[in-house]
């Protein structure tokens, strides 16, 4: 029972840490504009070229505080392209497997699954 305490304490610390780019991504104009990134036939594309809408100035700046977008400048244009490397989709692909894995194996040793439910049927 204390390994498994210790294995959540672990993940919740990990969770805390990738919070900037779960919150990054945890936005539908934030997840289009990565779309848009990701589907591009070449490296970079212009504001207008990613989505249209407003305030992307704003979700752009999100996305490259968390390091998953960056940008650069060819004269008076801005670029934006992908820039999370291995590294950061990796630590976020760790952590939901691991979070998956931990609730699989309280699940087969017995942790209620509906408790809300029961407690609204009391």
């Amino acid at each position: 029972m204390k390994v498994c305490i210790q294995t959540r304490e672990k993940i919740a610390e990990r969770f805390k840490k990738c919070n900037q780019k779960i919150l990054a991504l945890g936005n539908e104009t934030r997840q289009q504009i990565v779309a848009a990134l990701l589907l591009s036939d070449h490296v970079g594309l212009r504001v207008g070229e990613i989505a249209k809408g407003t305030h992307l100035s704003h979700h752009l700046r999100i996305l490259r505080e968390a390091k998953i977008v960056s940008m650069y400048r060819k004269g008076t244009m801005n670029f934006y392209y992908l820039d999370a490397g291995d590294h950061e989709w990796e630590e976020l692909s760790d952590l939901f497997r691991d979070i998956s894995v931990i609730y699989r194996k309280a699940v087969s040793a017995g942790y209620p699954q509906n408790t809300h439910e029961e407690k609204e049927n009391d």
